[in-house]
């Protein structure tokens, strides 16, 4: 029985490991040399398609030489993708804007994820997508782009490490084609150019997959691991939302994994698919292949012009929206975290220039106090000043209490109180925000600037 023979029986059946082992058994008998065929040398790579083969017979037998220009062609595209006109979404959301702008003030409200440098509350998030965003933005300085930046780099990222995931089970055509589907799902072209916490949570549970694909293959600890602490580090961007991927350590007591396509699903939170194209595309020959292409390039395509029109059109508030542009599209409902809300009390405070301009000459703690983080956080970041967010995020939250607020201001850590903009339930006449402002407006003296009611909390009435 010819080398080619045995070749060609190693990729077909269960004996697959014999047959490859003989052939490299004969290398060396009696001291002398036993040619190995291109067919012995393809039976390991189907043992191992991760791994690459070496040069044989004149042939490379291991990556394809196309494989290494079309990744990097597919993540200079994305990069482009991701970054052209990133500053386009202004603050994007404005709520971790402003928790953003607060961490290039200090360091604890970088630390904890402050809305405000005063600390006087946080976001609703764990703050590790926000430790990125402030980096970027002491680095370069605190704009819409550098705190953008990293959410793109993140995409770019998450591109490379889908395409390293899938090729060791999939090979490089089904790692190239999962990437770019990567790339450009629309929702991608939100989630990597806005500062919403998942840009981070997808990297790292992409990453959590890679791990443990590298430990079913290897039965290495140390890349279980590494998945358990890439899961771990994204609880910290949305908490329970980073188990979703859980079942990724399904596989890991099966040491050759990889050669089973259930397995594969289970262990590759969903690239097994791919995985599978590859195995198809492998075996049915160029003719079909080639229909292979064609059927995923119109695939492709529909996705790619709903990403595309995605870039094209800035997105701002809380929940934006990927997908073709409608009027009104981008901006978040009124009950996410950046969204409006019902009950706007006159002009909005964050527009109104003669209002920035006199809480900017504060030098207390909190520069101004007003109600909700929907008011306070735009304000805070067209000013630059810090603005206390009374009654949390939406106004109904018990902080600051009635008691903690007098305190604030007679050890002078609060300068104005405003009266206007967005309001959320705060309004009921018993919580602590309407017990706040009816306290302010009993024992201080309103002034009208450019249209918003404003209290000066250093002249009490007489």
């Amino acid at each position: 029985m010819n080398g080619h023979d045995r070749g060609g029986r190693c990729g077909a059946g269960d004996t697959t490991g014999s047959h490859a082992r003989a052939a490299t058994d004969g290398w060396t008998k009696h001291g002398r040399t036993t040619n190995v065929t291109v067919a012995d040398e393809h039976a390991r790579a189907v043992i191992e398609p991760g791994k690459i083969s070496s040069t044989v017979a004149g042939e490379s037998t291991g990556r394809p030489r196309w494989e290494r220009p079309a990744l990097l062609g597919l993540l200079a595209l994305t990069a482009a993708l991701y970054l052209w006109a990133l500053a386009s979404a202004g603050w994007a959301n404005n709520f971790y804007a402003a928790a953003v702008r607060a961490g290039t003030e200090d360091w604890k409200a970088w630390l904890f994820g402050s809305l405000d440098p005063g600390n006087a509350i946080t976001v609703d998030k764990p703050p590790a997508s926000l430790w990125v965003m402030v980096l970027s933005a002491r680095l370069f300085g605190f704009s819409s782009w550098s705190m953008l930046l990293p959410q793109a780099l993140m995409g770019v990222g998450s591109v490379a490490l889908v395409y390293s995931t899938v090729r060791r089970w999939g090979g490089s055509a089904a790692a190239l084609l999962s990437a770019t589907v990567m790339a450009l799902t629309p929702v991608a072209a939100v989630m990597f150019r806005y500062n919403n916490p998942d840009a981070l949570l997808v990297l790292l549970l992409v990453g959590a997959a890679y791990c443990t694909v590298r430990a079913t293959e290897t039965g290495a600890v140390r890349w279980i691991l590494l998945a358990g602490k890439s899961i771990g580090f994204a609880f910290l961007m949305k908490l329970l939302q980073a188990f979703l991927i859980a079942c990724l350590g399904v596989g890991l007591p099966v040491r050759r994994a990889r050669d089973s396509v259930d397995a594969a699903c289970q262990a590759g939170g969903g690239f097994g698919g791919f995985d599978l194209v590859g195995r198809v595309v492998r075996r049915v020959g160029k003719p079909m292949a080639a229909i292979a292409v064609v059927a995923m390039v119109i695939g492709v395509a529909a996705p790619a012009a709903y990403t595309i029109d995605t870039v094209a059109h800035p997105h701002k508030g809380g929940l934006p929206t990927s997908g073709p542009h409608t009027l009104g599209s981008g901006a978040g409902p009124g009950n996410g975290p950046g969204g409006g809300q019902p009950g706007s009390q006159g002009a909005d405070p964050a527009d109104n220039e003669a209002l920035q301009s006199l809480i900017k000459t504060s030098h207390a703690r909190w520069a101004a106090a007003a109600i909700s983080a929907m008011t306070a956080g735009p304000l805070e970041l067209n000013s630059g000043a810090s603005v206390m967010a009374v009654g949390g995020f939406s106004g109904h939250d018990p902080y600051p209490s009635p008691a903690q607020f007098q305190r604030y201001v007679s050890d002078r850590q609060i300068r104005y109180f405003i009266i206007g903009g967005t309001r959320g339930r705060g309004d009921e006449p018993d919580s602590s925000t309407a017990v706040i402002t009816r306290w302010v407006q009993q024992n201080f003296v309103p002034v009208n600037i450019a249209g918003t009611t404003v209290y000066d909390l250093s002249a009490p009435h007489n």
